[in-house]
């Protein structure tokens, strides 16, 4: 009877067990005895260690070459204090951010460029460096005019018969064809590379002054020095440029400071006195009492543009170092023309 029963007990868990291996299959029981074994990856080859590599050797690199070239041109555009740094603020950088007209494009200020790149000493690409930054943080886009762009305007042929026909050096002929150029490009504000801003006018810079006529801001020896003007101004005035150099009858050469004065006086343009002109001494101190000075000028200019001093660069730098530390940005040409 035990027998009988033990087998039957037997039986009864062998057909349990079976039912389990059913339901569960080998394959599928994680047990120690029962774990597949890991495969073990063949050895690469040298040329199959390389071609597995390569997308992450290559994208090394382009990071390595694009940090490199950013950091250069980091350099070459930054400010250099030179070795009287401690005197002077650490940056020059003056924040308009407040006066800046929210939601809105920022204006171009553009420089026409008299010098060939090649023929640019060292201060002087210090001094263009200079002026885009400061033009720059003084929420402007500053870009160089190509004089090309006047090649686009379809009257270009017929502006190109009428200065041919005036006896003009290649440098006085140029500074006809900004004119064009200028109406080429829309319009708008050029500056010469020594000019540089001082109270924020960028409201100015996206509604024209004077109803876009063309205007000149300094009324000294230099007034081209800071001109606007809407297109048709620029192209207006460009032709009237050639007009007065072809009857030009003065002993003196023909110059485009000369026309704009005599444009003026036949009130064909705008005269305004915007800008201050400093002085070129590198020993002239700048007081709290010299800021009413510049109260209601829109820009300083160096007068460079013609005889590159020894020194210039550190000129310009000690100038804005002492107005900027000296003086207080005012929000004057804004206020005004925004009542």
């Amino acid at each position: 009877m035990f027998k009988s029963l033990s087998s039957d007990r037997f039986a009864s868990i062998d057909s349990d067990i079976a039912a389990s291996d059913s339901a569960f299959p080998q394959s599928q029981i994680l047990c120690a005895t029962r774990m597949k074994p890991i495969p073990v990856e063949a050895p690469r080859s040298p040329r199959q260690r390389f071609q597995r590599n390569a997308p992450y050797m290559l994208s090394a690199l382009v990071l390595t070459i694009l940090i490199f070239v950013l950091d250069k041109w980091s350099a070459h555009n930054s400010i250099n204090l030179g070795p009287n740094a401690s005197a002077f603020p650490t940056t020059l950088r003056m924040d308009y951010s407040k006066t800046i007209i929210n939601g809105s494009n920022k204006p171009v200020i553009y420089r026409l460029d008299m010098t060939a790149h090649k023929d640019k000493n060292e201060r002087q690409r210090k001094i263009l460096g200079f002026w885009k930054t400061l033009w720059a943080n003084a929420g402007w886009l500053p870009e160089a005019l190509n004089i090309r762009e006047g090649t686009e305007h379809y009257e270009f042929a017929d502006i190109l018969k009428s200065l041919d026909a005036v006896e003009l050096d290649q440098e006085q002929r140029r500074h006809i064809m900004k004119y064009i150029a200028m109406a080429g490009v829309g319009g708008g504000w050029l500056s010469h590379s020594d000019v540089f801003p001082l109270h924020p006018f960028v409201r100015d810079g996206l509604e024209l002054p004077n109803n876009g006529m063309l205007t000149f801001y300094d009324d000294t020896n230099t007034p081209s020095c800071l001109l606007s003007g809407s297109a048709q101004e620029w192209l207006r005035v460009g032709r009237l440029m050639i007009e007065h150099a072809a009857s030009y009858g003065g002993n003196n050469p023909w110059t485009e400071e000369q026309a704009l004065q005599d444009l003026f006086m036949n009130n064909q343009v705008v005269r305004r006195s915007d800008v201050f002109t400093s002085s070129d001494s590198n020993n002239q101190l700048w007081y709290s009492d010299d800021c009413a000075k510049t109260s209601d000028k829109r820009a300083v200019h160096f007068s460079l543009d013609q005889h590159w001093k020894e020194r210039s660069d550190d000129m310009v730098i000690k100038w804005l170092g002492m107005w900027l530390k000296t003086c207080e940005r005012s929000a004057h040409f804004e206020m005004r023309n925004s009542a």
